[in-house]
């Protein structure tokens, strides 16, 4: 079986892509940047959360109960952006 890391990070790294794009209108002082930024934010963090639940509940359907070293990095890779998705969406909605 082939190893489905760069199938599972490739949405991650276009929503990094759209991110930078409303950061970059930003700072061109566009009037839309806000939705580009916002847009992307809630695609990283809503991603993240469907792949740990899809991704246990496969596992549990399987009986495994042990984690591979590619899916530690995997889940690692996906609870750390989550964690900084939220508490950048914390910080920007206590700012703006």
């Amino acid at each position: 079986m082939r190893n489905p890391v760069g199938w599972l990070i490739s949405p991650t790294l276009i929503m990094f892509v759209t991110l930078g794009y409303g950061l970059y209108l930003r700072w061109l002082r566009q009037a839309e940047w806000e939705n580009w930024v916002v847009f992307s934010m809630v695609g990283l963090g809503m991603y993240a959360i469907m792949l740990f639940f899809i991704g246990r509940i496969g596992k549990a359907m399987r009986g495994e109960k042990h984690f591979s070293g590619s899916e530690k990095l995997i889940y690692g890779y996906l609870g750390g952006l989550w964690a900084v998705i939220v508490l950048i969406s914390i910080y920007l909605m206590g700012h703006n």
